[in-house]
This record gives structure tokens, C-alpha cells and sequence, in this order.
């Protein structure tokens, strides 16, 4: 068991005993408990989308921190930084039941998930010429406007498509300075 696994499963074992208040756990939490502790032992398997499984279930019956750090490890694992990132949130500004203590190692890991996510910086040359642009990453649509942050995405391949009612549909390419730039390429 690896010192992180054995740290977030001690955590967990603080979970099913009892609550804040000292009233018996509810039926939801302890399933929460049961369905964590054996994404433990999934997750020394190396199974780790059955262990990503278990934990995703857990957290929608219980939601605490504990369960949210243990989910957010396995995403990290797994190559999805912006979902763990997400995953996190709550942790990091508050909104779980702080049972376990887990909001210290929730924030550190936020932060170093924060640091290490790519951004592509998407450039649009024809800017001034196009009045409505539809941006997807990976079939998603991105919201208006997107084009003028930096977008968090995770590592790997992934389809950026430009699509705009005077254009034609284009898949953008990054650079090495991770810039996907939109040509100015008008439909006839």
C-alpha cells in the first residue's frame, strides 16, 4: 500500500465512525464508506477505473472531503486534471463537512493540479470578419467567448474545431507554444 493510498484510507475509516455530532453515521454515508474503502483495494489492484467508479458513487451519496481527495487522486491518475481540479472545488473553498481533515491535502493537491494543467490558447485571425464562432473541444461546445482564454485541458490528443457561418469547418492544430490559431479561410 503506497503511503498516500494508506493515508486517504485512514481517512476514510474516521468517516465510518461517527458524525461531527456524535449521531450514528446515516445509511448513505456508511454505504459511502463501504463503497470508498473498496476503491482502496481496487486501486491496489490497479484497477483504477473501477476504483474511479466506486468513488464517483460514494461521493454522490456523501460528499465530504475525504471521499472528494481519495476521487480527485484517482482522476489525477487517470490523466483528467480539469476533473480533479473540479472534483476538488468544493474541498478547497469549504462547502464539504470537514469529518476527516482532509482539506489540508485537498488544497495542496488543488494547487499542484492548478500548476501542472495545460491551457491552449486559441487565436482567431479572422476575428473582425466573423460574427457568431462555435468552438468544440472534443464534440463539447466551449461557452461565447472561450476563444479569448486560456482553456484548462487535460494532456493527451484532442479535436479543436472552429466552426462559424462564413467559414469553412476546420480543425485548429496547436503550435509548440500551445497556440491553436483559426485561419481566415472564407466558404464560396
Amino acid at each position: 500500500m503506497t503511503r498516500y493510498t494508506s493515508a486517504w484510507v485512514a481517512g476514510l475509516l474516521v468517516l465510518g465512525g461517527t458524525t461531527a455530532q456524535g449521531a450514528q453515521p446515516s445509511a448513505d454515508v456508511a454505504r459511502a464508506t463501504k463503497l470508498a474503502r473498496q476503491a482502496a483495494t481496487l486501486e491496489q489492484r490497479g484497477d483504477l477505473t473501477a476504483a474511479y467508479d466506486a468513488l464517483a458513487q460514494a461521493a454522490r451519496l456523501d460528499p465530504e472531503a475525504a471521499i472528494l481527495v481519495a476521487l480527485a487522486k484517482i482522476q489525477r491518475k487517470l490523466g483528467q486534471l480539469v476533473e480533479a481540479r473540479e472534483t476538488l472545488t468544493p474541498v478547497v473553498f469549504g462547502a464539504t463537512e470537514p469529518r476527516s481533515g482532509a482539506q489540508t491535502e485537498g488544497k495542496q493537491l488543488f494547487s499542484d493540479l492548478s500548476s501542472s494543467i495545460p491551457r491552449v490558447h486559441v487565436v482567431i485571425d479572422a476575428r473582425p470578419v466573423i460574427s457568431v464562432l462555435t468552438l468544440t473541444v472534443d464534440g463539447g461546445v466551449l461557452p461565447p467567448g472561450a476563444e479569448r482564454l486560456p482553456l484548462p485541458i487535460d494532456p493527451g490528443h484532442h479535436v479543436l474545431v472552429a466552426n462559424a457561418p462564413d467559414l469553412n469547418r476546420f480543425t485548429l492544430k496547436r503550435d509548440h507554444r500551445n497556440r491553436a490559431t483559426c485561419p481566415a479561410i472564407m466558404s464560396g
